[in-house]
């Protein structure tokens, strides 16, 4: 019974990020062919901006707080009260120093107002989740689902009204921080229904007991953000606006390749904490979520590759056709955000987060080297290439620790076959340029698969094994 309610609650988790994501992805794509790549470019950059602010709201409290709302629920509308209270000053703050940073890193009245719009929802969305950790320590996840796909629903809907109706980027964002306001009066609401409402009220000694335990994560955390993020100010700094749109089409197509990657690792991390006291159970079932997610992205990654610009004319339009090549280099990290997701979770259900943190620290630093070096010269196509060996660095970082360390897992056993298969797809590709497209593409996936098969890509026992833990 427990296994299936932890599977029912991943599920609704799954279910109502995906939907919410293919919304926002479906906004964001009718959007930037409206206003073009300037304005998207304007968007993709205040985004990044506000969703580094926003990290400072919850400050990483949020599982500390979820843990003490699930061990003692008779005090969870207290701890959920003096949450809430310590975040809305730390927003109020954080309002203030967006008001400053939207008058001194934007050049442009529009690109401030936009900057200024998607901070505030990004301060304000994190401020919302306060109430969604309340159903989480209830295991009533069905209630943050709904919340994070109507939000995305409301922002679809009303947004492209709003393009219809106005010709006025800015103006059209307002739906973003109104969506985010409209599911923090809603959980509030739902919370106050459903259990206790929550009391606004200071506990600093509470609060400061949250800061020092979650420190690590929201070190970690915050190390993630910047390595997703700052790649993206950095070149709005030093490019026009078109520039940084051109990166984000390609940069969000990325997103949504990897959002099932994404979800599979929410989907096994329960089996992995619950295997924690088991390291040798942990490793074989570690070894299987590798096998299966590297194995997975291959196909996925040479089938962008090979369609990368046709991919972006499609979903962006025509006018977007250089998005393609930022498209078939960012898609080079498939493997490794697949591969790093669930060594990461590995490494947050074993208690190992500092290993983490000093891990992305060195792939923070390879980011902003290759930045440094690139970006100025090359523009996105330079970003692009620095996020992807920021990518590898870490991959190569979690897979020696993993062999390595404490749980002695012969992880780099696991993907010897995935990535076999992509170097002979390679090989293969180039070894044809002077054939037909069509064929060059069917001789290239059959390559791959055959190369998985004979470097045993995925084994029988495999499957077994998932079915086994999953009906345990």
């Amino acid at each position: 019974m427990r296994t299936r309610r932890i599977f029912r609650n991943t599920f609704y988790s799954a279910a109502g990020h995906g939907l919410g994501d293919a919304c926002g992805l479906l906004f964001l794509v009718i959007f930037a062919r409206f206003f073009g790549s300037d304005v998207l470019g304007e968007f993709w950059f205040a985004m990044a901006t506000g969703s580094i602010l926003g990290a400072f709201v919850s400050h990483g409290t949020t599982r500390v707080i979820l843990r003490d709302a699930a061990r003692n629920p008779p005090q969870a509308a207290q701890y959920i009260g003096a949450a809430a209270s310590v975040q809305l000053l730390i927003a109020a703050v954080l309002l203030v120093i967006l008001a400053i940073l939207s008058g001194t890193i934007a050049d442009t009245t529009r690109a401030r107002s936009i900057l200024l719009i998607i901070g505030v929802y990004q301060i304000v969305y994190v401020l919302a989740s306060i109430f969604r950790t309340y159903f989480s320590a209830t295991e009533k996840m069905q209630y943050n689902a709904l919340l994070e796909t109507s939000h995305k629903v409301v922002i679809l809907v009303c947004g492209v009204i709003a393009l219809l109706l106005i010709d006025e980027p800015a103006v059209v964002l307002l739906i973003y921080p109104l969506a985010a306001l409209g599911i923090y009066i809603a959980g509030y609401v739902l919370v106050s229904a459903h259990f206790e409402r929550p009391s606004l009220h200071f506990d600093w000694r509470l609060s400061r007991n949250w800061a020092i335990a979650a420190f690590p994560v929201f070190a970690y955390g915050l190390l993630t953000l910047l390595a997703n993020r700052s790649g993206v100010i950095a070149l709005g700094q030093t490019a026009d606006a078109a520039a940084v749109g051109i990166f984000a089409a390609g940069d969000r197509l990325v997103s949504a390749a990897s959002l099932p990657y994404i979800m599979f690792t929410g989907a096994v991390f329960p089996i992995m904490s619950k295997l924690a006291d088991s390291p040798q159970e942990l490793g074989r079932f570690l070894l299987t979520c590798l096998r299966f997610a590297a194995v997975a992205s291959v196909p996925v990654t040479a089938i962008i590759v090979l369609l990368d610009d046709a991919i972006v004319a499609l979903v962006f339009g025509q006018s977007y056709q250089d998005s393609g090549t930022i498209l078939g280099i960012l898609i080079l990290s498939l493997i490794s955000i697949a591969i790093n997701s669930l060594l990461s979770m590995l490494y947050v259900a074993t208690n190992q987060m500092w290993l983490l943190f000093r891990i992305y620290a060195i792939s923070l630093v390879v980011l902003f080297v290759g930045i440094f070096a690139t970006v100025n010269t090359y523009g996105p196509i330079g970003l692009a290439w620095s996020v992807v060996a920021s990518r590898a660095s870490a991959t190569a970082g979690l897979l020696l620790t993993a062999h390595r360390g404490p749980l002695k897992v012969p992880v780099l056993k696991s993907i010897v076959g995935p990535i076999t298969a992509g170097l002979v797809m390679g090989l293969i590709y180039s070894a044809t340029i002077s054939q037909p497209e069509q064929l060059r593409i069917i001789l290239t996936l059959s390559a791959g698969a055959a190369a998985l098969v004979v470097f045993r890509g995925i084994v029988p026992s495999d499957v077994n094994r998932i079915r086994e833990l999953v009906g345990k």
